[in-house]
């Protein structure tokens, strides 16, 4: 923190700071609720009579207090559920605290580390009420953690309301099936509780968002690999309908396509010069007609805009370091640097220094989102098949959010994105254990 005051500050951040300073309007692009958290404590410094460096320091002091909790929560929770020795939750807690990965997430102007241990808590609590058998919800506490997190988790990224659905339907499935919702103790409660929290964001995505002026995300957003399939048709002069020819060519110019398409990454196409982000009308009727004539192109585009969140062996991905630095943050880069003096914000100069980028680095490896990806998969069908199907509803949420990727990623790969799978590895491994450790360990 000291030596990147006030924090990694990214084009993202920039973006929800304009936003929060007034000078752009809302745009739930970047999560209104990010925006109105930074906006809080930029409040908070002016009414103290401090400028906008202290509010985002302050932004970023809060972030790491609330990860610390979230991973202290968890190092005492193994040790508590698992029955192990205090000394496993002092090594969890100590992994935590004294990597430089989990560090610069903490002072991350992102919205990601704070839905990332939303998600953390999440998964926990699911976990507490298979085990408990349903006992757990009457305690206030617990439905509280359920509560906030799920708060969390469905305004800070837009994929978050996607997992508490699809965790909301697959439990009411479950309990249906096993005609346990009657039956089951506090099944009324956790649902409510999950259909609550989906009123309120449909309240205030809907109506609220509305009156307040919010603006939705460009259309180009959501269809990302849609988009660069259809891209990748055109610029490897795949066979199209004179009508699917016309739409391309009234989104990008059609001469562009071959010089702008990037395999493994949809931004310049959607951020290039004369895009048309509307999309205009009949997008999925053109890409369905697309998708009949050139099968195999659609799959190659998906594959290499996606593959790095389910492929084991994908090169550099395996390899990745650049977590922090891709996103370019502006205080730790000679070249943006001057963009932070309009919003008021100063750097500590440390931060360009490379005797102190070293012993502090920016950047650095982490167990790649595929890897465990595939061993929470094979975690979960073991689940299934000893007949512990309550267990598995603790990894639903990790599963629905790497589908959410495979489905809707604007790259090929960015750890940060699926990075509560690597906030949730003590809890993947004491499930692993209890389910195949003694059974004197699986009974209690």
């Amino acid at each position: 923190m000291v030596i990147y005051w006030p924090g990694f500050v990214f084009g993202d951040s920039l973006s929800s700071l304009s936003q929060a300073m007034g000078w752009t309007a809302l745009n739930n692009h970047h999560p209104v609720a990010y925006t109105i958290y930074l906006k809080c404590w930029l409040k908070f410094a002016g009414i103290l009579g401090l400028g906008n460096t202290i509010g985002v320091g302050m932004s970023s002091i809060c972030q790491s207090v609330l990860m610390s909790l979230g991973f202290g929560l968890l190092a005492r929770w193994v040790v508590v559920r698992g029955g192990v020795r205090p000394v496993a939750g002092i090594a969890i807690a100590l992994v935590f605290s004294l990597t430089p990965y989990i560090a610069t997430y903490g002072i991350a102007l992102w919205k990601d580390p704070l839905f990332s241990s939303a998600v953390l808590v999440f998964s926990m609590c699911l976990a507490d009420y298979a085990w408990s058998k349903g006992e757990i919800a009457q305690k206030k506490s617990w439905i509280t953690l359920l509560l906030i997190s799920s708060l969390v988790m469905v305004f800070f990224r837009n994929n978050g309301i996607y997992i508490l659905l699809g965790t909301l339907v697959l439990l009411a499935i479950f309990l249906i099936v096993k005609s346990r919702l009657r039956h089951a103790k506090g099944s009324g409660r956790v649902i409510g509780c999950m259909a609550a929290v989906l009123l309120v964001f449909g309240i205030v995505t809907g109506p609220v968002y509305s009156f307040g002026g919010v603006a939705s995300s460009e259309a180009s957003e959501s269809v990302g690999i849609p988009l660069n399939q259809m891209a990748r048709v055109v610029a490897l002069d795949g066979e199209m309908s004179e009508s699917d020819r016309e739409y391309m060519n009234s989104v990008y110019p059609l001469e562009e396509y071959k010089s702008t398409y990037t395999p493994c990454c949809t931004d310049n196409l959607k951020w290039a010069p004369g895009f048309n982000n509307s999309l205009n009308e009949g997008l999925w009727g053109h890409w369905a007609s697309m998708l009949v004539k050139n099968p195999n192109v659609y799959f190659q585009a998906w594959e290499l805009q996606t593959y790095g969140f389910w492929a084991v062996n994908p090169g550099k991905s395996d390899l990745w370091t650049w977590n922090i630095s891709s996103g370019v943050p502006r205080n730790a880069n000679a070249t943006y640097v001057d963009q932070l003096v309009s919003y008021g914000i100063e750097s500590n100069p440390a931060a360009l220094n490379e005797s102190w980028n070293s012993m502090f680095p920016i950047d650095s490896w982490s167990i790649p989102i595929s890897w465990l990806f595939w061993a929470v998969l094979y975690l979960f069908i073991c689940l299934l098949a000893a007949g512990r199907g309550g267990w598995a509803f603790a990894l639903i949420p990790s599963i629905i959010l790497v589908a959410t990727l495979v489905i809707a990623s604007p790259i090929y790969y960015w750890v940060r994105y699926g990075a509560a799978l690597q906030f949730l590895i003590p809890m993947y491994a004491l499930m692993f254990f209890l389910l195949f450790g003694k059974k004197k360990s699986a009974s209690r």
